[in-house]
This record gives C-alpha cells, sequence and structure tokens, in this order.
C-alpha cells in the first residue's frame, strides 16, 4: 500500500524472500476503474504496483489499490500470507484490528481475504485500513490490496468489496485482453 509507510515495510518483511520478478507470466489485476491511474511500481524483481485516485499520489492518497505478485515457496498459502502480513501489521501499528474474511477461490484457485484497521499509521497521524485479498495461482501467490487512509465509510467497504472481488488471475498466455495491456501499463495509465 504505502510504499514509505509501515504497512509496506510489513509486507516487505513477510514476503520479500518470496518475491519474483513483475509483469511477465501470471498475476492478478483488479477490476478496471479509470478513476485510478498506475502511480508507482517496484524495482524489477519486486513485483508490485500501486494505483491511487487521480489527482492523488502514493504519498498522498485516500484510496488506494495494490497489485503483488510473490514467488511460490512451498507451505506458501494465501491464508498462511494473510496471517503472516497481519502479525507484521499488527506489530507496526499499535492497536491494529485484523478481521478475517471468506476463502472463496477466484478462477478454481484457493484464495483468503483479510480486513486490518489501524486506528492511526505512526507516520501519517491518520487511520488506514487495508482489505486484502491472496489468491495461490499456478505458478505464483498473489495479492490485491484496498486502502483507505480514513476510517471507511460504508461506501469505501463498498468500493473495496468489489475490488477484491472483482480480481481477475492473468495467466501467462493472455496477451489480447486487458491482461496483456496490463502487463505493458506505464505510470500513469488507468487502471
Amino acid at each position: 500500500m504505502m510504499r514509505t509507510g509501515w504497512l509496506m515495510g510489513a509486507l516487505a518483511l513477510c514476503c520479500a524472500a518470496a518475491t519474483q520478478a513483475g509483469w511477465s507470466g501470471e498475476f492478478l489485476l483488479a477490476p478496471a476503474d479509470s478513476r485510478f491511474v498506475f502511480g508507482w511500481e517496484a524495482p524489477a524483481g519486486h513485483g508490485m504496483r500501486e494505483y491511487v485516485p487521480r489527482g492523488e499520489t502514493v504519498e498522498n492518497w485516500t484510496r488506494m489499490v495494490t497489485l503483488q505478485r510473490f514467488g511460490y515457496r512451498a507451505g506458501m498459502t494465501p491464508a498462511a500470507v494473510l496471517a503472516r502480513t497481519a502479525a507484521l501489521m499488527q506489530a507496526a501499528c499499535p492497536g491494529a484490528t485484523v478481521t478475517p474474511g471468506e476463502s472463496v477461490p477466484l478462477a478454481g484457485h484457493v484464495s483468503a481475504t483479510i480486513r486490518v484497521d489501524c486506528p492511526r499509521n505512526p507516520q501519517t497521524g491518520k487511520p488506514e485500513t487495508m482489505f486484502a485479498r491472496a489468491v495461490l495461482g499456478d505458478d505464483a501467490l498473489h495479492m490485491v490490496q484496498a486502502a483507505t487512509r480514513r476510517v471507511p465509510t460504508i461506501a469505501d467497504v463498498r468500493w473495496a468489496a468489489g475490488v477484491l472481488q472483482g480480481a481477475v488471475l492473468c495467466t501467462a498466455s493472455d496477451v489480447t485482453s486487458r491482461c496483456g495491456t496490463a502487463r505493458a501499463a506505464t505510470p500513469g495509465a488507468a487502471l
């Protein structure tokens, strides 16, 4: 979520050893939303992109969508990665609470969801809430996150649910659809 914040630090600690190269092969894609633009991509080998509302930045945002791809390791499951992520986030944000969600498969692939509420991000002084879905693909584990930098409203919760439920697992051979377009996206491109 926040590339320089508590959440990014927690996620990097959680899964850095499992990370592989970005947007070749299989990856998870959030639903199209022209209100969001591609704001940042991790350096080669770290499989992470962040999208923010038009006019906002990855440092100063109200909502954010983050897509990640982690190389697979034996024993790595969506639930285990989310549990580790949640534990690290709770350590980074005093008072953070975790609510496990559904484990509904995505296109036949095992997945799990969580919600993490941080009452006050130590770096920004603002509340943040992250909704995440992890999916075990054929060659990697993927995560889509929808975050708000405020106490989420009912509209925020519905938006986040739509992001998680509408995610698509793009296969390595899918180059003709929206998945193919997303592979070559550059900063500023719409989600």
